[in-house]
Order: structure tokens, then C-alpha cells, then sequence
């Protein structure tokens, strides 16, 4: 099960869109990876939960596909000073 949490950022004016996928399973990570690569996006993968919590205190996605069943997941959301600067929309799939 993961998660598409989305920044709502506007208009990106042409500058390069930053997508995080923060996913444990090596080969979802590499297919989801290459595929946001192919639309244009930089792609940052942290693997743990609190990886992806320390990235996001200085990475600014435009988007983050979350999976929901990582060890630790829940550090990460209840640990968040500002969460709507990171999301202001969730969809689960």
C-alpha cells in the first residue's frame, strides 16, 4: 500500500521537480525511480522512515510516494513540526 502526498506548489516555471519516494523494497524503488525519471523528475529515495524524516527537513518535494507499511512510518508523520509544509493532499492506493 503506499501513499502520494503532494505539495501544492503551483506552477512549476520550468525549474526541476523533486519527487521522494520513500520505499524499503529495492525493486519498487528502482521501477518507481525510473519512471519519475522518465517525467522529468530528480528522485530522492530514502529508505527508512527516518531517513525520509531527515530529508525532508531540507528537501522540498513536489511530491512523496510513501510506503505505508514501513517499520517506523509512524515517527515520521507524528514527528512532523509543520506537516501541512510538507502535504496538503493524500491519497492512499
Amino acid at each position: 500500500m503506499a501513499a502520494v502526498l503532494a505539495a501544492d506548489t503551483g506552477l512549476n516555471g520550468g525549474m526541476v521537480r523533486t519527487a521522494m519516494v520513500v520505499e524499503d523494497d529495492d525493486a519498487i524503488r528502482l521501477v518507481l525511480r525510473t519512471n519519475l525519471e522518465d517525467e522529468g523528475y530528480r528522485v530522492v529515495e530514502p529508505v527508512t522512515a527516518e531517513q525520509a524524516l531527515l530529508l525532508m527537513i531540507d528537501e522540498r518535494a513536489d511530491v512523496v510516494l510513501v510506503d505505508l507499511r514501513l517499520p517506523g512510518l509512524s515517527s515520521v508523520f507524528t514527528a512532523l513540526p509543520q506537516p501541512s509544509r510538507f502535504c496538503c493532499s493524500a491519497r492512499s492506493f
